[in-house]
C-alpha cells in the first residue's frame, strides 16, 4: 500500500505511480505551477521518472498575481 499526500490531501495506492501520473490523475496535467516533493523542487523534466515513495508530501505551487 502507497500512501502519499498531495496538497495535504492523502491519496493511498496498490501499485508504484510516478510523479507525473498522479498529475494528470488529478487534473494538472497542464499548466502553470511549480512542484515540491518532501519540500525539494522538482525539475518538469523529471515528472515522468519520478517514482513516488510512500509517505511522501507532493506541494503544487501556482503562480498568484497581485502586488
Amino acid at each position: 500500500m502507497l500512501t502519499i499526500y498531495l496538497n495535504s490531501k492523502k491519496l493511498t495506492f496498490t501499485t508504484t505511480i510516478t510523479l507525473d501520473e498522479i498529475l494528470q490523475n488529478n487534473g494538472y496535467a497542464a499548466g502553470h505551477f511549480a512542484i515540491a516533493i518532501n519540500r525539494q523542487f522538482i525539475p518538469r523534466a523529471s515528472y515522468a521518472a519520478r517514482q513516488l515513495q510512500d509517505g511522501d508530501q507532493i506541494d503544487i505551487v501556482t503562480p498568484m498575481q497581485g502586488g
